[in-house]
């Protein structure tokens, strides 16, 4: 009797025991889920060494896409902007990225300025990449009167090979900052320069000379000359009127299409449609 009543009491103490031990796995198992859940939860943050220490290329910068993993690769952006000789593929890329994330770091937006200038004063960005970095710069709302002048140095020999809407953008940027510095720059923008081999070339007058002043004085393209027509197809019919009943002030001649003008509007409100 003895015997059985101590075997149950072994039977109980062994399975209070069990529940003990399985109550031990239980804690055992949650700690270890816990823990992976964390470990799992800090790599999917970033907050791994690996994020922080990771390689950055022109692919990798192309594939991020988030703010916050913009802001786990800024260290590593840093020292890769700051090291070693880089190309106008890489400060575009890391412009890319920090626009599309909208990022906005001091520290780092000096660094790749720094890369950026360099590359302006070599003539080493393209207008495609060129026009890349304004339009992140319009998108992060980052002027630098430093880059913005490096550009003006850069393209005010090129602003013939941009198109028109390109120019126009730039244009529009560059006031938009009130960057007046390289004013002679903004003038090209508006008015792209003629190249010598061109027949308008200096034999059409300047627009920006009729409205009183022109930056480029003496390298202008165009004509600074008052009698000078506003285009050689105006020039090769400069006298058509004075076979006409109707005399012109040279004012009215120079009016384009208004109503005494040469243009096609303005004969037809002189002559009459059939002309």
């Amino acid at each position: 009797m003895d015997s059985d009543e101590e075997d149950g009491e072994g039977s109980g103490q062994a399975q209070e025991g069990d529940k003990d031990g399985e109550g031990s796995g239980h804690a055992r198992g949650h700690n270890k889920a816990t823990a992976e859940n964390g470990s799992q939860g800090r790599q999917q943050a970033g907050e791994g060494d690996s994020d922080e220490n990771v390689e950055v290329t022109v692919e990798v910068l192309n594939e991020v896409q988030s703010f916050g993993r913009m802001m786990l690769m800024a260290p590593s952006l840093r020292k890769w902007l700051q090291s070693g000789r880089r190309e106008p593929a890489d400060a575009v890329a890391a412009c890319l990225a920090l626009a599309r994330t909208r990022f906005f770091d001091a520290d780092l937006l000096e660094d790749l300025y720094a890369v950026l200038r360099k590359l302006l004063r070599s003539d080493r960005l393209d207008n495609t990449q060129t026009h890349g970095v304004i339009l992140c710069v319009k998108e992060l709302n980052v002027y630098d009167k430093a880059v913005f002048s490096a550009i003006a140095r850069a393209f005010r020999a090129k602003t013939a090979t941009l198109d028109a809407s390109a120019r126009a953008l730039w244009l529009d940027i560059f006031r938009g900052y009130g960057h007046e510095v390289e004013r002679d720059f903004l003038q090209l923008l508006e008015v792209p320069p003629l190249a010598p081999t061109m027949p308008s070339y200096r034999k059409v007058r300047c627009w920006h000379h009729s409205k009183g002043i022109c930056m480029l004085e003496g390298t202008c393209s165009y004509s600074h000359d008052a009698r000078a027509p506003l285009s050689l197809v105006e020039g090769g019919r400069e006298d058509w009127w004075r076979s006409k009943s109707v005399m012109m002030t040279q004012n009215q001649k120079t009016l384009g299409d208004g109503a005494y003008g040469l243009g096609a509007l303005g004969r037809a409100n002189l002559l009459g449609p059939s002309h």
